[in-house]
């Protein structure tokens, strides 16, 4: 079901008997009008999307929220400095996990433990899934896979990661 606060749609979905809320946003649109004022803009609207993180993270009904940013510099190997960052500030405002995309290559994985001893997982790209795209680090991708084991009665953590490889 969906929930619509202050233009943000969350998408809560049932996994298992946990709720997990899902929150995504995105550096651009890739010069296509954002005419309905749909995309929430990681950066530019980056308080909306924290508060959004601690509202689903404080909220009863939700197990678990798990971000996904369209975020990072096309190609590069490496995330970028302010997406480190941007995640270690996703994990301490509540998300339980951080999946990033649109670099087209895999990026690499970090635990991160944040202040009040959660630890949180991201995978800063996940390379690609489809595409028309032809080098070899571009046609390698993966599906990540998150396992969430109840910590609380409301409370989810990830407690297992792993992948499963794609080649387009």
């Amino acid at each position: 079901y969906l929930d619509v606060l202050r233009r943000i749609v969350t998408v809560k979905t049932r996994a298992g008997d946990m709720t997990v809320a899902w929150i995504a946003c995105t550096y651009s649109t890739n010069g296509m009008p954002d005419r309905h004022d749909q995309a929430l803009n990681c950066y530019t609207d980056r308080d909306k999307v924290f508060e959004e993180i601690r509202w689903n993270a404080q909220d009863p009904d939700v197990d678990a929220v798990i971000v996904t940013p369209h975020w990072g510099i096309e190609k590069s190997p490496e995330p970028k400095r302010s997406d480190r960052v941007y995640a270690r500030d996703a994990i301490e405002a509540g998300a339980s996990a951080v999946v990033g995309t649109h670099p087209h290559v895999l990026q690499g994985w970090e635990k991160i433990t944040a202040s009040d001893g959660r630890d949180g997982l991201v995978v800063y790209s996940t390379g690609n899934f489809i595409s028309n795209q032809v080098s070899d680090d571009q046609r390698t991708g993966i599906i990540a896979l998150v396992e969430l084991t109840r910590v609380s009665s409301t409370r989810a953590e990830v407690s297992a990661a792993g992948f499963i490889p794609t080649w387009v």
